[in-house]
């Protein structure tokens, strides 16, 4: 299987980088698909309505781990918006009052570690938990998440940083605001533990 960048300056075989199996994923229009069987199999990027047709599953779940392969891959033309920051500089900007802090993590998991201190002016402290426990164990449910979040932040403006213990739930929340339209994302890449860590204020949730 070849992976390639929207740009096509990239390519890479997956079998050879992550031991997959060959297999094929498209995602183009279907004239488009039907004139190119002769190209080598390829993992295309989503970039039109006709995701969920091809490949049978919704486009926002099924293209998140496609495009983190994406952005390993040099010459990919996958652009972000969010932006990953250590807790020194988040406290600066949640200081402002001009930030919302969205914890992800589960409320027990909050209510044991404690929630960062936040000024009692502004846009302050959100918990919307991203990974529920399912039957292996905890998933990101992006459809059932996002609606939460968009009816805390209807406004696609909305200045959020988005953060959890240690900088790897909050980076694929971050990811699904992204894809949703959000476009002033922050995400606390060493979590609530490196705020922590920090001696910023904290408190009993």
């Amino acid at each position: 299987m070849v992976f390639r960048s929207a740009s096509g300056s990239a390519a890479l075989g997956l079998s050879e980088t992550c031991g997959l199996r060959g297999g094929l994923v498209r995602t183009r229009p279907r004239l488009v698909f039907l004139a190119s069987l002769a190209l080598a199999p390829l993992v295309l990027l989503p970039s039109a309505r006709s995701f969920q047709t091809f490949c049978g599953a919704p486009q926002l779940s099924a293209m998140l781990p496609l495009r983190r392969l994406a952005r390993c891959l040099p010459g990919t033309a996958i652009s972000r918006r969010y932006t990953s920051i250590p807790s020194s500089e988040a406290i600066g900007m949640l200081e402002t009052g001009e930030w919302a802090y969205l914890d992800v993590r589960g409320a027990e998991e909050a209510e044991y570690s404690g929630v960062p201190i936040l000024p009692d002016y502004g846009e302050g402290y959100h918990l919307v938990e991203s990974h529920v426990v399912g039957p292996m164990g905890k998933r990101f449910d992006p459809q059932a998440w996002l609606p939460q979040v968009e009816a805390i932040f209807p406004d696609k403006a909305s200045k959020l940083v988005v953060g959890c213990a240690a900088g790897i739930r909050s980076k694929a929340a971050a990811e699904v605001l992204e894809q949703a339209g959000y476009t002033e994302v922050y995400e606390l890449a060493d979590g609530f533990g490196g705020w922590k860590g920090s001696g910023l204020p904290v408190k009993r949730r």
